[in-house]
Formats: C-alpha cells, sequence, structure tokens
C-alpha cells in the first residue's frame, strides 16, 4: 500500500490545544507542503457538499498504541476509488508544568522510499536556526529544516537515513526536541522514544497490505 507524501506531520493531533480541527484544516490547501494525513483530513472535512461517498467495508480511519507512540492511519473518504490507507506515527511533546501538547513529532514514509521525521512546533520560532532532535545527553542531535509555517503551526522535516532510523528504534528513553523561539531563546522539551520500533514495525506492515 502506497500513498503520496507531501512531507510532515497530522498539524490536526498538534491542534488539541486549541480543539479547532476543522477551522484549523480549512485554512490550508491539498497542495500544501503537509502530511497525506493532513491533506486527507481537510478533503474530508470540506466535502460537505453533493451526494456522500460511498461507505467502504474497510474502517476509513483508525488509531494504534504503541507504549508512548500512536500509529494512525486515514483514507480519503471523498475519493470513493481510494481504498489505501494514509499512515504516520506520532508523540505529542507536553512542556514541563503544562497539560496540554505543546509540540508533536511524527514519521512517516516518503515518496522517497525513506522514513522522514518531521516535527510540528508553535509560530513563534527563528526560522534561520533550525530545530534538532536528539537522544541522551551525549548525542548533539538532528538537525530537521523548516519546511513550512502557517498561522496554526511551523513544520520542520528531514529524511532519515538508516543509521539514524535504527538509532532511534533502539532508543526507548526520553529524547529532546531543541529550537530557538522568536527572540533567541533556546526552547528544548522532552519526548519519550519509548514504543517508536513498535509503532514503525506496525506502520511497515500496514504500508505492505
Amino acid at each position: 500500500m502506497t500513498a503520496p507524501r507531501w512531507g510532515g506531520c497530522i498539524l490536526a493531533a498538534a491542534l488539541v490545544m486549541a480543539a479547532r480541527l476543522p477551522s484549523a484544516l480549512a485554512d490550508l490547501s491539498p497542495s500544501a507542503e503537509l502530511s497525506p494525513l493532513l491533506v486527507l483530513l481537510a478533503q474530508s472535512d470540506t466535502a460537505s457538499s453533493g451526494e456522500p461517498p460511498p461507505v467502504s467495508s474497510t474502517p476509513d480511519s483508525f488509531t494504534a498504541s504503541y507504549g508512548d507512540w500512536q500509529l494512525r492511519c486515514v483514507r480519503n473518504v471523498a475519493d470513493p476509488s481510494a481504498t489505501a490507507l494514509a499512515c504516520e506515527v506520532v508523540t505529542f511533546v507536553v512542556a514541563a508544568g503544562q497539560q496540554q501538547p505543546f509540540a508533536q513529532i511524527a514519521l512517516s514514509k516518503g515518496a522517497d522510499s525513506a522514513f522522514h521525521l518531521t516535527a510540528l512546533v508553535p509560530v513563534n520560532i527563528l526560522v534561520r536556526s533550525q530545530p534538532t532532535v536528539a537522544t541522551d545527553e551525549a548525542d548533539p542531535g538532528l538537525p530537521v529544516p523548516w519546511l513550512t509555517c502557517t498561522p496554526i503551526g511551523c513544520a520542520a522535516d528531514v529524511a532519515l537515513s538508516e543509521a539514524d532510523l535504527e538509532r532511534f528504534r533502539a532508543f526507548t528513553r526520553q529524547g529532546r526536541l531543541v529550537f530557538t523561539d522568536s527572540v533567541g531563546n533556546e526552547v528544548t522539551v522532552r519526548f519519550s522514544f519509548r514504543g517508536l520500533a513498535q509503532a514503525l514495525d506496525a506502520l511497515t506492515a500496514e504500508i505492505a497490505k
């Protein structure tokens, strides 16, 4: 199973902070440099006119949890011929002392056959300074170039090498996402790698169907 990839994580999940998924997706076009899941969700949300599409015997979407990561898959219900599910694995980043997600990190398979890591953070960032994703304190961090910003967040995306992918899969403790805010302050937030390997195995199995 394959699906086109626009290169990012589901902005919708990060919008738990604002609880405004429909209105936020309405601001985005299907041609934006964003993930297939976001595009499909936007199409489903806006495709409210005309005859409703046929109901498939397979689920339109599903979510499965693996430790601190989730596998999320969705089908383009606006397209009756669409049978494949677009999938990614995602984890939420919660800042110290907060309860709502502050950012999110997702991995998905790209059209280039590589796994991409995408980070979504709030809009008040310094774009000339790339964010990094790291494992333990000895890890200097993997630079993740900025991809796009919308009124609801900024996304950074990078294709993972096999070595980086295996390093992330093998790590099961707290890692860190580091970026610079708009006034030049370095922001470090922690997130868990626990369950990433299992979620990626499930993603790979879903893609192979």
